[in-house]
């Protein structure tokens, strides 16, 4: 014991799971040094274990384990040191394996017979799921930065647009992860089984972005990794963590209002990445949080967590316009409930003259505004890289290319919490296109400050499941959600909703050049609904202890910079180019000598100006392992996807070497129909 409180010594021990249908499972268990039995707290994802995640699979099983808890990290099926074959992600399978898994961790003899579940992204997904599924000695879960449908909230599909840079992060870095071999230390007593398992795994595997283009609208391949809308499955309690710059916080405010076991939620001011180390600031600790919720549920401890409001939200009110924000100006506050028991609404009407106001439209006769669909508006927003993503910029020159309508000075404060509800009455010169809506705050310097945003593929309107053509010039009322946000808009300041038909690169723009027009006059009430929060006094704020961060044992890592991103206006051949390169990462088992090194994406996203229909994204992904017995292995995937009017080209190559010489290498071609996206 080195002082009060870390309590224990923590053990690692390397141990199969195995499965009903003979397939073994890789487990790395963090015990504490002692003949108690203690609950078991469960990661399970296809991160490797072993050596890419190792890291922070380390940092955070020891902390727990010092505090008397088993940490239990497993490897998805077919993914790092497992047995078997992955499909693809979040399926059945992979579910129902899941499920065998909290069950043998309650059955053995260290376990009290108590499993909690918790992770972060893939990792905060997966308790979402099995806890539908309801294993019975799972207990409670504690997601991070997960969504609850596949389809709308995912790296895939938003608003019924295909995701690009989502597509080629995790799609691209998942192509070179899942070509690494297992960890050879499972197979020491096995002369041949090593290799014959990875040989086996890269003949069969097929790569997981290949389906998702067999799947461009909602159906049962998407609703096996979605909660929604079945929010009653989950019988356990659940602490929730989620943050404003991440693209899957509309899920913790969906749970929250939906579930009916005891609940909490924090929601700060963090981009996807753990909130001690995320930006924009403040950081908490929130390993402290976790093991506040572990301790009432697994251990049953009154430490009061349970007699605290229900939901702990940052508030912003002001943050720079800039990429990589250090810190988002605000206060915490609790939530006695969701939806807000006094929570109230203002509405803003478009006008002419790019007018935002509260009055009504008036005009008797029909009255609109047109823009030019321009494909390459929103590289002022948010971009993706192999980490997390960045915020978005000052959006002066998206509202070049976009139709804009801005409020007079606010006379006084005005706070929203929420789902922001655009209502646009709108038609389009296309058969189908996108309107992508954003509100800003405008400063008195005129900077244009992205708040939040709201996507609508227009032949989605009715449905996700089947959708329909537009009819040339006819005006639609189209209904958009925006992504949910807490902001002060200051006194002074302005707001401001703009609306374009493109958010690139995040999105793929829809192929057919347009000319849109919204609609606002006394038939046609285009409008913002703003969830305003009334003034109220604060009788009780939240208080996190501030992160400590300690060298995590065994572990040597070089800092991880950030990534270069380049815009690139191209206008000889009318192209605009995002170019990302992920900064180099390199850490080191110290205690196993295995050095592992990822030099990230380096990604190119192009798009015509001219053409809508011709964009393009090609990322490369490289992993390389270096064992202290001489063993070295890299895993290097490409991938090219184009499209034009009417296809999707897929070129995908995974190409592995072993000390430096060719080992295998696979190649995968498909043309895909576009099915309105």
């Amino acid at each position: 014991m080195k002082n009060k409180d870390l309590k224990y010594e923590v053990t690692e021990e390397k141990v199969w799971i195995p499965l009903k249908d003979g397939t073994k499972l890789a487990a790395t268990l963090y015990r504490p040094k002692s003949e108690k039995k203690f609950p078991a707290i469960l990661q399970y994802l296809p991160y490797r274990k072993d050596d890419s995640s190792a890291v922070p699979s380390k940092k955070s099983h020891h902390y727990f384990a010092e505090r008397g808890y088993v940490g239990a990290r497993v490897d998805i099926r077919g993914t790092g040191s497992s047995e078997g074959m992955a499909e693809n992600e979040y399926v059945l399978q992979e579910q129902l394996d899941g499920y065998e898994v909290v069950e043998w961790l309650a059955a053995q003899e260290w376990c009290t017979g108590k499993v909690g579940m918790w992770g972060q992204s893939y990792g905060g997904c997966n308790p979402v799921h099995l806890a539908s599924h309801n294993p019975p000695s799972l207990k409670a879960i504690a997601p991070i930065h997960f969504f609850d449908d596949g389809y709308t909230d995912g790296d895939h599909f938003e608003g019924g647009c295909l995701s690009k840079m989502g597509l080629g992060y995790y799609g691209m870095m998942m192509l070179a992860m899942n070509g690494l071999p297992p960890d050879p230390s499972y197979f020491e007593a096995e002369a041949g089984r090593w290799e014959e398992m990875w040989r086996k795994r890269l003949e069969e595997y097929v790569p997981w972005v290949l389906a998702w283009f067999d799947h461009q609208t909602l159906d049962d391949f998407w609703r096996v990794q979605s909660l929604r809308p079945d929010y009653d499955a989950i019988k356990c309690p659940v602490l929730m963590i989620g943050g404003w710059g991440d693209h899957f916080r509309n899920s913790v405010f969906r749970m929250l209002e939906h579930l009916t076991v005891p609940k909490k939620a924090i929601v700060g001011p963090w981009v996807h990445s753990p909130p001690d180390i995320a930006y924009p600031g403040p950081n908490i600790d929130y390993f402290h949080e976790l093991l506040r919720w572990w301790d009432y549920w697994l251990k049953g401890i009154d430490n009061g967590v349970m007699d605290e409001p229900p939901l702990a939200v940052y508030v912003q009110r002001n943050r720079e316009p800039h990429m990589f924000a250090d810190f988002a100006e605000g206060y915490w506050k609790y939530e006695k409930g969701w939806p807000l028991e006094d929570g109230m609404e203002t509405t803003y009407y478009l006008h002419s003259h790019g007018i935002l106001a509260e009055e009504s439209p008036t005009a008797e006769h029909e009255t609109c505004d047109q823009y030019q669909y321009r494909p390459d508006t929103g590289v002022m927003g948010n971009i993706w890289f192999s980490q997390a993503c960045s915020l978005g910029q000052e959006q002066s020159l998206d509202e070049a290319f976009s139709l804009t309508y801005t409020s007079e000075l606010l006379g006084e404060d005005l706070e929203i919490l929420g789902f922001p509800q655009v209502k646009l009455f709108a038609a389009s010169s296309a058969e189908n296109t996108t309107f992508v809506v954003k509100l800003t705050e405008v400063n008195p310097e005129g900077q244009s400050n992205l708040i939040t945003y709201g996507v609508l593929n227009a032949s989605h309107r009715n449905s996700h499941e089947d959708p329909e053509a537009l009819e040339p010039g006819r005006v639609y009322e189209l209904d958009i959600e925006m992504a949910a946000v807490s902001w002060v808009f200051k006194k002074g300041h302005r707001i401001r909703v703009s609306v374009s038909s493109s958010h690139w690169p995040i999105l793929w723009p829809l192929p057919e050049p347009a000319v849109n027009q919204v609609y606002r006059d006394k038939a046609h009430r285009s409008k913002i609904v703003l969830p305003i929060v009334s003034p109220r006094e604060l009788s009780q704020e939240p208080v996190f202890m501030e992160p400590v961060h300690k060298p995590t044992p065994n572990v040597k890592a070089e800092p991880v910079g950030k990534p270069s991103i380049k815009i690139i206006r191209d206008t000889i051949n009318e192209e605009t180019i995002v170019e990302v390169v992920s900064p180099r990462r390199v850490s080191t088992l110290t205690d196993r000598q295995l050095t592992c090194t990822r030099s990230g994406a380096i990604q190119q996203a192009r798009v015509s100006t001219k053409d809508p229909a011709l964009a393009s994204l090609s990322v490369e992904s490289l992993f390389e392992l270096q064992y202290d017995s001489g063993l070295n292995v890299s895993a290097l995937g490409k991938g090219v996807v184009s499209s034009n009017r009417k296809q999707f080209f897929i070129h995908l190559d995974l190409n592995i070497e072993v000390n430096g010489e060719p080992y295998f290498k696979k190649s995968w071609l498909k043309t895909v129909p576009r099915n309105f996206v």
